[in-house]
């Protein structure tokens, strides 16, 4: 039963004008409407669970979020809610709309000020056939927005489109803030990618140890099949280290990453498969194309003779996380592994 916990006053930071607790999807849907009506910012902790919506179309989403005062919606808690989560894989606290549209939407208008970071959630089965938007998560903000959005420890999986635009995640960035970290995308299927990045008007993008692998493309078109990204308009910019793109798509032209011409930003110390050759406003450093020996797209961790452990920028911009996908501490044997999991050392050498 969804309930509002005690306000958090003091000694805690941030500080949370609300905080809910919910265990069921119409509690969260409650939550959602109650916490953007909050004057100041508010927190939703969610139950461990399986949470099933239904879309109210085809091109409309079943979850929208236009918070504008801060918002933080976390998974895996325990019943009750209270203290810390009872579980940090994110793959067992499931937000699903059942292929019957798409799954969530956030819209940011031009006065919005707050930050919002959505952790430990799995996203599933999102669709869309509007090439403006996404599956599984839409985040557009207007001109004069001054938003972060933190997106942590998320999986998406089974999400779709038929359409050019990413399948699981999509972002259209206007005075935005993005950091997308410790998450996971796999056997998304689209015709343009898992996840489509639109830099513009001055905002910029974190993209950060994650595993976007085993994203399919219908059998019979090529093109992007893991990430693509752009710049529209502006002075947005992009910084892409430490992840793994790999192993997307159905035939050898498909591209793990695809470039538009406008891009503008530096991608170094990332696995990418194949793409483009990168535009001037890139700056392409100490990327590899060695396969990561990557299990299946249910197992991504890395095994033990992984080219991506060991190998990344312990200084990447924006900020390395403390805890990788597992919730196991992030830097292990000196240097940070490439993707969304550390490989755990038996030794503080890394000598196994």
């Amino acid at each position: 039963m969804r309930h509002l916990i005690a306000a958090l006053l003091i000694f805690s930071s941030p500080v949370f004008a609300e905080t809910y607790c919910a265990d069921s999807s119409a509690e969260i849907l409650s939550a959602i409407a109650s916490a953007q009506s909050s004057p100041g910012p508010s927190e939703i902790r969610i139950v461990q669970g399986v949470y099933d919506f239904t879309a109210p179309s085809a091109t409309a989403a079943a979850i929208v979020i236009t918070d504008n005062t801060g918002l933080k919606i976390v998974g895996g808690y325990g019943g009750g809610c209270g203290g810390v989560p009872t579980t940090l894989n994110p793959e067992l606290t499931l937000l699903r709309v059942g292929n019957s549209g798409r799954l969530m939407d956030m819209v940011f208008f031009a006065s919005a000020t707050g930050d919002i970071e959505v952790s430990r959630l799995g996203l599933r089965q999102g669709t869309t056939t509007n090439s403006g938007q996404a599956g599984c998560l839409d985040i557009e903000g207007d001109v004069g927005a001054t938003i972060t959005v933190r997106l942590s420890h998320l999986a998406f999986r089974l999400c779709s489109s038929t359409v050019g635009s990413g399948s699981a995640l999509r972002v259209l960035g206007r005075g935005l803030r993005l950091e997308l970290v410790n998450s996971v995308f796999a056997d998304n299927g689209s015709q343009g990618g898992a996840i489509f990045l639109a830099a513009n008007s001055s905002s910029i993008f974190y993209v950060t140890n994650n595993t976007v692998a085993f994203n399919p493309r219908p059998a019979a078109q090529q093109g992007p099949a893991g990430m693509q990204i752009t710049n529209l308009a502006g002075s947005g910019f992009f910084w892409i280290t430490n992840n793994v793109f790999y192993g997307n798509g159905n035939n050898a032209n498909d591209t793990d990453l695809l470039y538009a011409s406008s891009a503008i930003g530096v991608v170094g110390s990332n696995i990418i498969g194949r793409s483009n050759p990168p535009p001037a406003g890139i700056a392409d450093t100490g990327n590899s194309t060695a396969n990561p020996l990557l299990a299946s797209s249910v197992n991504l961790r890395l095994p033990a003779n992984s080219p991506a452990r060991n190998v990344g920028n312990n200084s990447a911009a924006g900020g390395l996380p403390t805890l990788d996908f597992d919730g196991n501490t992030r830097l292990q044997g000196g240097r940070v592994d490439l993707g969304a999991f550390e490989f755990e050392e038996l030794f503080a050498n890394g000598f196994e």
